[in-house]
């Protein structure tokens, strides 16, 4: 499991085990749709009822939130990867 650091226009950054590690949208977006078709735009999949993004990165990488605000936190994750133009998946 990954903890989301940070969100910026080309990618996002996450601490894994301990370590940074950044991913590209570019990448993701290309495993997305080599995996699951679509338009080449979608960089994770998202589920709302276990508040998980799962980022077509290689290998994958899955941030769950926990917590009080989890919902708000959700919302607000999506809208950050929405606004640098790439989408997220619905798989509620």
């Amino acid at each position: 499991m990954a903890k989301l650091l940070s969100v910026r226009k080309d990618g996002a950054t996450f601490l894994v085990n301990r370590e940074k590690v950044s991913v590209s949208f570019k990448e993701c977006a290309e495993n997305f749709k080599i995996d699951c078709g679509g338009s080449g735009h979608s960089v994770c999949s998202r589920d709302i009822r276990r508040y998980r993004f799962v980022f077509y990165s290689e290998p994958r990488i899955e941030v769950r939130l926990h917590g009080l605000f989890k919902g708000l936190r959700f919302r607000i994750i999506q809208s950050r990867i929405e606004r640098t133009g790439y989408r997220t998946y619905d798989i509620s």
